[in-house]
């Protein structure tokens, strides 16, 4: 038997196809570079997640006397459990942007039992729009601008949960370079990853 389909009907079965195949290989990291300009001198951006953990003196401090600009992607855990890290960033708003890494540091990853790095993630869609629209309600609050990019904790999504969170009004931020692999590698091995970001 012989099966002849209309172009529409093909394409719409090689989305579906691709869509299943994503599901199937499990969550992903979206990977983002700069696109170089002619003449310009190469540049890198710096984003960090202040995910649950305490705020980093150092580094800010660092970034703030050697005007190096970032983005910092905070949960509302981290802004509540900071205050005075909270009050620095505020600061040097013309140094930081601040965006959504959702309410409590839970991945984009849907469904029971998934896990990425050992964290489980959100049990449905409902949980997810809740970590997506709490992280950024805390951040328009409590920094005074409202974000527009989220990055899910670990940085993996599934297919599902990529569609909702653009359904909610926001892109999703990737890297090229993912320096601490979800906080699981030590100095010397992030020291060494850093060595290759714009190579």
């Amino acid at each position: 038997m012989k099966w002849c389909l209309s172009p529409r009907t093909l394409a719409l079965a090689m989305i579906l196809v691709s869509l299943s195949t994503w599901a199937q290989q499990g969550p992903i990291e979206i990977h983002d570079r700069l696109v170089p300009q002619a003449g310009a001198a190469r540049k890198i951006a710096l984003t960090l997640d202040a995910c649950s953990g305490k705020y980093d003196h150092d580094l800010i401090e660092f970034l703030i006397r050697k005007r190096i600009p970032a983005t910092i992607f905070a949960t509302k855990k981290w802004l509540d459990h900071n205050p005075f890290g909270v009050s620095v960033i505020k600061a040097h708003l013309d140094l930081f942007d601040v965006e959504d890494h959702g309410e409590n540091h839970i991945p984009a990853v849907i469904g029971a039992g998934r896990k990425v790095y050992g964290i489980p993630g959100e049990p449905d869609v409902i949980h997810l729009r809740r970590e997506v629209t709490e992280g950024a309600k805390s951040i328009t609050e409590v920094i005074g601008v409202a974000p527009h990019w989220y990055r899910g904790a670990t940085a993996e999504y599934d297919s599902q949960a990529v569609d909702e969170i653009a359904k909610l009004g926001y892109k999703i931020a990737g890297f090229s370079v993912n320096a601490d692999a979800g906080a699981t590698l030590s100095k010397l091995a992030i020291e060494e990853r850093l060595k290759h970001i714009g190579g």
